[in-house]
Formats: structure tokens, C-alpha cells, sequence
């Protein structure tokens, strides 16, 4: 396989982390990601899309999200990626006090993703267009089905591109 595969199979291996076969599906689409999207991605006048800037792993609580995200510094770290990883909680503070800046070696992981208020919501869609447009990459983990992400809530519809 590849390198974030390789890397998620010795960690487990040599902390004696048990996965298991989702988590290995997961490990291989994350692979896949991360050489496409991220390591091999040449930013220039005529590769100014991404077809994906980020990634959301979702599941039941205890299921190895945040193991699966801690691979990824690890990962980066030969190519020069800047890793800045957050508790969602605690970054959805640091976002609304401070302007967030990225560049195309930007990767930021959230941990615990929960869209509760519009708040939340309106930062976060924030972030994500500035990560988009600054060239960065995203991770985030959370416990709700994309579907469930602020579900019901005011001005939802300004907040599904973001989903």
C-alpha cells in the first residue's frame, strides 16, 4: 500500500493497537487521500482546483477516528506539512478570536467534530473557504453522520455547501 497505510499498520503494530476491518478501509481511503490530494498535489496557475481539500471519518464513539487522525503528523511531517492539531471545541474558540491563515502546506485535524449553533456552523463554513482558497488541507473526526451536522438548524441551507 501506501505511506499513510503503511505507517497506520506499523503504529498499530508496535503499540500493539488492535484494529480492525473498517479501520484498515479507513486507513486505505486515507491513503489514498492523503498521496493524491496532499503529498503528490503541485499547486500552480493550472492545478488551482481540488476536487478535495479535507476529510471527515465519522463513527460511534470508541471506534478509532482520533487513532486514525494521529497518524497523519507523522505522515506528513518528511514533506515539510505544517500540522496544527485541535479538540474542535477548542479551535472553534481560537477561529472566532483570531483569523485563521493558511498556505498549501497548511494541514489542519479536528478532533470531536460538533455543529450545535449557528455560530459554530458560520465559523466553521469560514474556516473551510479559507482553507480552500489558501491552498490547505483539513481532517476532522466527529461521532454524527454528515447528514446530522447541525441538522434542523437555523440558516442550514448556507451551511450544507460546507458539509
Amino acid at each position: 500500500m501506501g505511506v499513510y497505510y503503511d505507517a497506520f499498520k506499523a503504529i498499530s503494530k508496535t503499540k500493539q493497537l488492535h484494529h480492525n476491518d473498517a479501520q484498515l478501509g479507513v486507513a486505505k481511503l486515507l491513503d489514498t487521500f492523503l498521496t493524491t490530494c496532499v503529498i503528490n498535489h503541485k499547486p500552480g496557475f493550472f492545478r488551482r482546483h481540488r476536487p478535495w481539500f479535507g476529510a471527515y471519518i465519522h463513527g460511534s464513539v470508541g471506534t478509532g477516528k482520533t487513532m486514525l487522525m494521529d497518524v497523519i503528523p507523522n505522515v506528513l511531517s518528511p514533506f515539510e506539512y505544517k500540522v496544527k492539531r485541535y479538540h474542535f471545541l477548542e479551535f472553534i474558540q481560537h477561529a472566532r478570536t483570531s483569523r485563521v491563515s493558511l498556505t498549501n502546506k497548511d494541514v489542519i485535524l479536528l478532533d470531536e467534530l460538533q455543529v450545535v449553533d449557528i455560530a459554530d456552523a458560520m465559523t466553521l463554513r469560514g474556516v473551510m473557504e479559507r482553507v480552500d482558497r489558501g491552498g490547505g488541507w483539513m481532517m476532522l473526526t466527529g461521532n454524527r453522520h454528515p447528514d446530522d451536522l447541525y441538522r434542523d438548524g437555523p440558516q442550514r441551507a448556507t451551511f450544507l455547501p460546507t458539509i
